[in-house]
C-alpha cells in the first residue's frame, strides 16, 4: 500500500544515512593541505583533508573512523580515543613542525583533544548536511520548502539569528550558500516543510517567507591571490551547500559513464582517448617549435622526514588513489592512464629516490603542467604494442631545492586494433640538473603571500643541462 506524503517523508527521516556515507565514500582521495585555504568550498566534496598532517595513512585512518563513525560504528569518544592513540603512537600528538611549500616557512601545528573534536564534528556536520540535503530533494513534492533553525541560544551568531525560522522553497538559489553548518561550530540546521503547513504558519506570522537581501564581503584567499566575495554571516569556505556540490558531481560522472555506455565500445574508447586540443605536430626527436611554449608553472611539495620505507608505502596509496581516474596533460590534450607496471615503476619501487617518492604526491600537477618535448621509437624493448614513446617535463620544488621531473609517457595500442590508443604514464624520474633562475624565488621572496601559481620557468631553464637518451645534450 502506498504511503501518504506525510508517511513517506517520516520514512526517509528514519533511513540509515546513506547519503551521509556516500558524500564520505565520493571523499576517498586524500589531500595534503597545509593550511584550510588550500582547499575551497566543493574541493571537499571529492577529497578529505586534514591541515597539515601531511601522512598519508595517518590521514587515511583519520577519514576512515570518520566514516565508520557516521555509520554507527563508532560513537565520538571512539573515534576521539582510536585517533589520540593512533597520533600518538606515531608522534603526531601535541606540537608538530612542518614545512610550508607555499611560504618557505616552517610552521607549527598542534594536534590535542580540542582539535580532534572540530575535526569530527566539522566533518561529520557536513556529511550529515550532504545526506539531509538529498532527503529533501527526494521528498520536495510533499514538502516543497525548507526552514532555517538556530538553537536560539547566546552563543548564536548574529547574522544566523536573524535567519531563524526563514522559510524558502527548495529550489531557492539562498539554499546554494546558506545551508548549514556556515561555519566552524555552526549548529544550525534546516528542516523541511510541508506546503499546508507553511500556509498555515504563514498566515499566523510565525515565520519568515521573504528572502533576505545578500550581503557579502570581499575575501583574499592568502595562499592563492584569489579574490571573491563571500556572504556575510558565513566563515570563508563555507558558502557552499555540500548536498547539491556532491549531486552535481555524482550526476556528472553518472551522465558521462552511461553517455560512454550507450556510445558502443569504439566510440566510448575514442572519447577517452582523444587529446581535446589541437593535435601535437608529428615530429621524432625534439618537439619542434618546443622553445616558442609559454613558461611551465613552478610546482612546490614541503621537504618529507619521513623514511624511504614509509614514502614508499605513502606512493602507494596515492598511486592507488590516482589510478582510480585518468590524469591530464594541458599541453598535449592527453588522458593519462596508470597501470600494473606504472605501479611497480613509480610507487612500488625500493630503487625510486626520496624526491622521486616525494614528487608522486605532486603527480597530478605535474602531469596537468608537463611539457611534451620529445618522441622517438621503442627502441629498447621493442615492443610492437608500443606505438611512441614520449618525454614530458615539469619542474618540481622541494623544499629549497629545484628538480626537472622527466615523465615517460607510452602510447600503447590496445589489443590488436591499432587504432584504439593508450597514453600510459609509464615512469617518473628526478634529474637534479642547474635549471636557472626562477622569478619571486629568492630568499626576499619568502613570505610575501606571494602565490604559488605566480612563479614560473622557461622551457630553456627547464631543460638547460638534460640529455636525450644517445647521451647528446638536449639543448636549443
Amino acid at each position: 500500500m502506498p504511503r501518504s506524503p506525510a508517511a513517506e517523508f517520516a520514512y526517509l527521516e528514519r533511513l540509515p544515512p546513506e547519503g551521509a556515507l556516500a558524500y564520505l565514500k565520493r571523499r576517498q582521495k586524500l589531500a595534503v593541505t597545509y593550511s584550510w585555504q588550500d582547499l575551497w568550498e566543493q574541493e571537499h566534496t571529492s577529497k578529505f583533508t586534514v591541515s597539515r598532517l601531511t601522512r598519508l595513512d595517518l590521514l587515511a585512518a583519520v577519514r576512515d573512523g570518520i566514516t565508520a563513525s557516521v555509520n554507527g560504528d563508532l560513537t565520538r569518544r571512539d573515534w576521539t580515543r582510536d585517533t589520540n592513540a593512533l597520533l600518538k603512537k606515531a608522534g603526531w600528538w601535541g606540537e608538530i613542525e612542518v614545512a610550508d611549500p607555499v611560504t618557505g616557512e616552517t610552521v607549527t601545528t598542534k594536534f590535542d583533544s580540542a582539535r580532534l573534536r572540530l575535526i569530527f564534528d566539522t566533518n561529520t556536520r557536513m556529511s550529515y548536511a550532504a545526506g539531509q540535503w538529498q532527503r529533501i530533494e527526494q521528498s520536495k513534492t510533499s514538502h516543497p520548502y525548507v526552514r532555517y533553525i538556530t538553537k536560539r541560544d547566546e552563543r548564536v551568531r548574529e547574522e544566523h539569528r536573524s535567519w531563524d525560522n526563514l522559510v524558502l522553497p527548495v529550489d531557492d538559489p539562498f539554499w546554494k550558500t546558506h545551508a548549514p553548518p556556515n561555519g566552524y561550530r555552526c549548529r544550525c540546521r534546516i528542516s523541511p516543510m510541508s506546503r499546508r503547513e507553511y500556509e498555515r504558519r504563514a498566515a499566523a506570522g510565525e515565520i519568515k517567507t521573504a528572502r533576505p537581501s545578500e550581503q557579502t564581503r570581499e575575501y583574499i584567499n592568502k595562499r592563492t591571490g584569489e579574490v571573491t566575495r563571500v556572504p556575510e554571516g558565513i566563515d570563508p569556505g563555507f558558502a557552499y551547500n555540500p548536498g547539491m556540490s556532491a549531486d552535481a558531481r555524482a550526476n556528472r560522472d553518472a551522465l558521462i559513464g552511461s553517455k560512454l555506455a550507450n556510445a558502443g565500445p569504439e566510440l566510448a574508447s575514442a572519447a577517452q582517448t582523444t587529446r581535446l586540443t589541437p593535435e601535437l605536430p608529428d615530429f621524432d626527436g625534439q618537439r619542434p617549435g618546443l622553445y616558442d611554449l609559454p613558461p611551465i608553472l613552478l610546482t612546490e611539495i614541503g621537504s618529507s622526514s619521513l623514511s624511504h620505507a614509509e614514502l614508499i608505502e605513502q606512493a602507494k596509496i596515492l598511486f592507488n588513489q590516482l589510478r582510480e581516474e585518468n590524469l591530464f596533460n594541458d599541453d598535449s590534450g592527453w588522458l593519462l592512464g596508470l597501470n600494473r607496471k606504472s605501479y611497480k615503476k613509480i610507487a612500488d619501487n625500493t630503487d625510486q629516490t626520496s624526491q622521486e617518492l616525494q614528487a608522486v604526491g605532486a603527480l597530478e600537477q605535474l602531469v596537468r603542467r608537463a611539457v611534451v618535448a620529445e618522441k622517438h621509437p621503442d627502441t629498447r624493448h621493442q615492443n610492437e604494442y608500443v606505438q611512441s614513446v614520449f618525454r614530458l617535463y615539469a619542474p618540481l620544488r622541494i623544499g629549497d631545492a629545484i628538480y626537472r621531473v622527466k615523465l615517460t609517457v607510452k602510447n600503447l595500442a590496445q589489443g590488436n586494433d591499432r587504432r584504439k590508443i593508450l597514453h600510459a604514464l609509464d615512469a617518473v624520474e628526478i634529474e637534479s640538473a642547474p635549471l636557472g633562475t626562477l622569478p619571486n624565488s629568492g630568499k626576499s621572496a619568502v613570505g610575501t603571500g606571494q602565490p604559488t601559481t605566480g612563479r614560473t620557468i622557461t622551457i630553456d631553464d627547464l631543460l638547460r643541462g638534460a640529455q636525450r637518451d644517445d647521451g647528446t645534450p638536449f639543448r636549443k
